[in-house]
């Protein structure tokens, strides 16, 4: 993990943020010789409280950690959300926090070959959790006591080489399969795909629906994102028209 920044308005009666990264829903940095990629990084925000009305009375209440934010959710009355950081302008109020960070590493090596004492270590930190030591790392333990059980774990890992092989394919048949023509509908602003990176593929949303475009950068229409406050309202809109016509009522709605 690299910084990590805690932000919030004072002595302004309007004020917001938005922000703009790459690595919030794709891993920006690959690992190498097996290693894993870096997570992504996620946006969050604690809404309806005043952070500097909470240390004024109590100073200890004061945290740079956004984990501990988010995981303890220390701040009574506060709204806890998470989202990636393409966040359009949002609104904010005096003392409510918004958290970013950034500078994470891929992984280095196959990751069945790190020392189980340094997994137990990092276990102990809270830096992974036990569905990860033992499901990726593969590493069996006493869970009261973190020892390692050597002849288990061996065992284990083995296992897991094993599954890996009956898993993989031939690249040509991986690509058969995994390779198709154009990113998935739900992906509404890829950039380029496949070889041919003069072509882009993004949203536009011009019409009453939103409508797929490819093209070079220069042809594109103007690419707007919408507000999510908006898709929001649409998706609840239409889950309310189909459970009326779920149970057969009638509702005059206005436009």
């Amino acid at each position: 993990m690299g910084y990590e920044m805690i932000v919030a308005s004072r002595g302004t009666p309007s004020w917001g943020f938005m922000t703009v990264t790459s690595g919030s829903k794709f891993s920006s940095v690959s690992g190498m010789f097996g290693g894993y990629g870096c997570p992504t990084y996620p946006l969050s925000m604690v809404k309806n409280i005043n952070i500097y009305d909470i240390i004024r009375k109590d100073p200890s209440q004061f945290d740079l950690s956004i984990e501990r934010v988010m995981n303890e959710q220390p701040y009574e009355g506060g709204k806890y959300l998470t989202g990636h950081m393409g966040l359009q302008f949002d609104v904010a109020k005096e003392g409510e926090l918004y958290m970013i960070s950034q500078g994470s590493g891929g992984g280095y090596g196959d990751i069945l070959e790190r020392d189980p004492e340094l997994v137990m270590a990092d276990l102990q930190l809270a830096r992974i959790s036990d569905k990860v030591a033992g499901e990726l790392y593969g590493v069996v333990y006493e869970p009261d006591t973190f020892v390692v059980r050597e002849d288990d774990t061996t065992a284990l890992r083995a296992q897991m080489r094993q599954d890996r092989l009956k898993r993989g394919k031939p690249y040509k048949e991986f690509v058969a399969e995994f390779v198709k023509p154009e990113p998935p509908k739900e992906l509404l602003y890829f950039g380029s795909w496949g070889d041919d990176n003069d072509q882009l593929v993004a949203t536009h949303w011009g019409k009453s629906e939103p409508e797929r475009v490819t093209a070079r950068l220069e042809d594109l229409p103007l690419i707007m994102i919408p507000d999510r406050r908006v898709l929001k309202i649409e998706e609840l809109s239409k889950r309310v028209r189909e459970l009326e016509a779920k149970c057969g009522e009638e509702v005059q709605h206005k436009s």
